[in-house]
């Protein structure tokens, strides 16, 4: 399915610059778990080209968008937000790069997991615990797990987290679910 889109937009700046920890790159799609949503996407001329499982793209296609903040008017919060030099060349040289609307249970625990860390390392935290914690899904041959919720990671408890190579954010993560 085809969100129609025709401002400017930096998709792979967005979805692997470090915002977001599970997207991952293959074959020409960005695919994640969004939604419990197994979803790939691409940019193409005319917008963003995706596909979803298991809810009809339909429903998913609003949420993506918003997730995405295609409808945010770059413009003019660059000029807003552009006072000083190095955030007006900073607006400048990113001028496609948007803020992801993003789940915020999943958004807490990544930056949990962020504290003395790098992006590999938070990436492969966050998907240890969706795969370990989460429910799996598969879209096309491809099968992810959805983050898990409080009470999966709740019930997982510090252990299991430390396990998972955590370290001393397992307790942070615990405390947090």
């Amino acid at each position: 399915m085809l969100i129609r889109f025709d401002g400017i937009l930096e998709l792979e700046g967005m979805l692997l610059g470090g915002q977001a920890f599970r997207w991952r790159f293959e074959d020409g799609w960005f695919h994640n778990v969004l939604f419990n949503n197994f979803v790939s996407a691409r940019q193409v001329d005319k917008g963003v080209e995706f596909a979803c499982g298991p809810d009809d793209e339909s429903v998913i296609a609003p949420l993506f968008r918003d997730y995405l903040r295609l409808d945010d008017d770059l413009v003019a919060i660059g000029k807003t937000i552009s006072k000083g030099e190095q955030i007006s060349a900073a607006v400048s040289k990113y001028q496609g790069l948007r803020i992801l609307r993003q789940e915020p249970w999943e958004c807490l625990v990544s930056f949990i997991c962020s504290a003395n860390s790098n992006i590999p390392r938070i990436s492969t935290n966050v998907e240890d615990m969706a795969r370990n914690f989460g429910h799996a899904l598969e879209m096309n041959g491809h099968v992810r797990s959805a983050f898990p919720t409080p009470d999966e990671l709740a019930d997982a408890g510090e252990q299991k987290l430390r396990d998972l190579g955590l370290g001393f954010r397992a307790k942070y993560v615990a405390a947090a679910a």
